[in-house]
């Protein structure tokens, strides 16, 4: 009787500790969640922000897994696309239930995903995936020895956009990468699509970073790929700049930005002032991996009134970053937050998460958009 009663109170004071050491790094992340940039601008208009750390419980029995989605919940309201939250690299945690589905759960939800657009089968290389739905959550599901495991899981944050919540070492790690987007039928933000060959949404590999030629008389076009600040792109951009030679009877300039993820307006600015400063006609092309610095300086143009926008909504990471990349660890060394602190223009915020729509849609699978553009040009 006294072994069982001194068994009770060890188990009870081992679901004690694992609780209070819960709770510490709760209350560690909620207050490093309120001195971000993005907390401040948005809490005042979104309740789910207003945390009451009383009110969250925890359990002896929770797995890491869940405590990392508890946490989670706590960074999903912000838009702030810039932020990470993942497992320590240095470790290994259980592997959460989720991870291996049976057929017959996979099977009957997708006779029931009906006219769900996400859900079906998507393809990336030679590799092949099933999304379904469980409740309100997305499963990305791969068949591997005969055993069909779970890649990935989206939740869903405003329509057609989530945040999507990875493995790693073989499911004893987790990760949060946020704002894929569903769009044409590619889950963007990953490899994968719901169809097999070549479309135009991106510029073919190998494509240079940056480029300038007359495409014909008074049409010129203008290859943006990056604005990154690092002192070896800078030096690029500059050197490019420099070649940077409208002639006199310039027209139309085409501003292909593309697959630019961004950086700085270290970098950007001599190009805004450059395409502010031509008074032509300016056609702006954006895709869904348009993004941040990128995406700003898409902003800042919006204003001109020789601008037109082409191709389709841009990747919605505008706002936040960061100076330095800072990772903080909370307490228990279990979980790793990478946060923001930069400030943006109030004009910005409307668009993070999601992103900048064009004003003539281009279609990603019929011909080149460069093409698109020179048939809107000349119809106009």
């Amino acid at each position: 009787m006294k072994r069982n009663l001194l068994f009770i109170l060890l188990i009870l004071g081992i679901g004690a500790k694992a609780q209070d050491q819960n709770r510490k790094d709760l209350e560690f992340l909620v207050k490093t969640i309120q001195k971000l940039p993005s907390y401040q601008d948005q809490v005042k208009d979104n309740p789910k922000l207003r945390y009451d750390i009383n009110q969250i419980p925890f359990s002896d029995n929770e797995t890491t897994f869940e405590l990392f989605l508890k946490f989670y919940s706590l960074i999903a309201p912000i838009r702030d696309n810039h932020l990470t939250f993942y497992t320590n690299r240095d470790s290994a945690f259980a592997k959460p239930a989720l991870l291996h589905l049976e057929k017959s759960l996979i099977d009957s939800a997708l006779q029931k995903s009906g006219d769900d657009s996400i859900c079906g089968t998507y393809y990336a290389a030679a590799y092949q995936i099933q999304i379904i739905k469980l409740g309100e959550k997305y499963f990305g599901i791969a068949q591997h020895n005969k055993q069909f495991e779970t890649r990935f899981v989206l939740l869903k944050t405003i329509p057609n956009h989530f945040d999507m919540i990875g493995f790693v070492k073989d499911g004893g790690g987790y990760f949060l990468y946020r704002n894929v987007s569903f769009a044409s039928g590619r889950l963007v933000g990953t490899p994968y699509r719901k169809y097999r060959g070549a479309d135009f949404f991106s510029l073919p590999s190998g494509t240079p970073k940056y480029e300038f030629k007359l495409l014909e008389d008074g049409i010129a076009y203008l290859r943006l790929g990056s604005f990154y600040a690092s002192p070896e792109i800078i030096a690029e951009s500059d050197q490019f700049f420099k070649q940077v030679v409208l002639p006199k009877n310039t027209k139309h300039l085409i501003v292909d930005l593309r697959d630019n993820r961004g950086g700085a307006f270290k970098n950007s600015k001599k190009f805004l002032d450059f395409v502010r400063g031509f008074d032509g006609k300016v056609h702006l092309m954006t895709n869904a991996y348009t993004g941040s610095n990128a995406e700003q300086f898409t902003i800042e143009l919006m204003d001109q009134k020789n601008l037109v926008r082409y191709g389709e909504t841009t990747a919605g990471v505008i706002c936040y970053g960061n100076n330095v990349d800072t990772i903080i660890d909370l307490p228990s060394k279990r979980f790793s937050f990478y946060i923001t602190d930069l400030k943006p223009k109030s004009k910005y915020i409307p668009f993070e998460s999601y992103g900048v729509e064009p004003q003539i849609w281009l279609n990603g699978f019929t011909k080149d958009w460069v093409s698109q553009v020179m048939d809107y040009i000349k119809q106009n």
